[in-house]
Formats: C-alpha cells, structure tokens, sequence
C-alpha cells in the first residue's frame, strides 16, 4: 500500500509538473531539455515494475510446513492409523501453513526450506532500493541546479542549518536506506 501510495502521489505530481522544462543530461553534462513530469514518469515506470516484483514474490511465498526434522513427515505419519496418516498429515501440513498465513506450502524440503526463496525476496527489496536510490540522486542532481528543492527541514543542524544552505536531506537519507537493502 505504501508504495502504491507513493506512485499515486507521484502520477500527480508527474501530471502537475508535465510542460515544466528541465535540463536532461547525459553523463552529468547537459543534453537536452526534457519536463520534469517526464522524468517523474521514469521513477514511476521503475516503481511499477518493482510493485510487480514485490506482488509476484508475495503472491508465490511458499512456507515449509509440518515437514518433520528430515523433511519426510515419518513422525508425524507414526501419530495416526495407517489408512488415515497420509490426509491427515497433509491436514496437518495445510493447517499449520494456514496459521503462519501462507497460502502455499513447499511439495518437498529436507531440514530446512529452500534459501532462493530468500534470494528471490531480496532481489525485489534490493531493485526498490536501486529505484529509490536512483530518484533520490536525480532529485540530488536538480538541486544542485535549483531546479528542484527539498523543504527545509527546522531540525537541521550544522553547516545544514544555514537559511541558504538546501542540503537534499531527505534524499540523502533516501540513498542510505537503499544501500542497506
């Protein structure tokens, strides 16, 4: 929701600003004019794609379940009748996947689940961070230029708290948070 949230509040923002002339650069060095609604437009492509990445890693989430120490289930087959063991455990199995709140459960597994469950979560944090990093320093680039600027925040301390000095702050917070992910 939160990142749904912020492409809504950047479609906006994107619409208000789409005739606004800004410099586009190549490098570092200027390029052509582009808008600012179009460069909005290009954070909000990359945002899509990593809500899709995030909605598709969610959505195929699978738990490990009732699997036993060996992932074989023996001794939870051992706790019922032989004719009945087998549906009872894969009840058991959806139960406890039920109550963890995953609606999948892994066919197999051994002692543990499988870690490129992990991997495929990380990489879709880790493309959000790149996203967020990658506005972040655009927004960075602009204010070098004054062509677009954060608010000044009251709580600045330092060399950042001079009335005429704009440190993009909120940005810079932006980037560090992503390089964690």
């Amino acid at each position: 929701p939160k990142l749904a949230r912020c492409i809504d509040r950047l479609s906006k923002f994107a619409e208000t600003y789409k005739s606004l002339p800004t410099l586009g650069y190549t490098h570092y060095q200027s390029a052509q004019l582009t808008t600012v609604g179009k460069r909005a437009c290009l954070w909000i492509q990359d945002l899509l794609m990593d809500e899709f990445a995030l909605e598709n890693v969610l959505k195929n989430l699978r738990f490990r379940g009732a699997k036993g120490a060996t992932g074989t289930q023996a001794s939870y087959l051992q706790l019922f009748p032989v004719e009945v063991a087998h549906e009872k455990v894969k009840a058991l199995d959806k139960k406890v996947a039920d109550l963890a709140g995953f609606a999948h459960l892994f066919k197999i597994s051994g002692q543990t689940y499988t870690r490129k469950q992990d991997t495929t979560v990380l990489q879709s944090l880790s493309s959000l961070g790149a996203t967020a990093t990658k506005i972040a320093t655009d927004i960075r680039l602009l204010a070098h230029d004054k062509e677009i600027e954060e608010p000044f925040e009251t709580m600045q301390i330092g060399s950042s708290a001079m009335p005429y000095k704009r440190n993009p702050m909120k940005c810079e917070r932006i980037c560090s948070l992503a390089r964690n992910l």
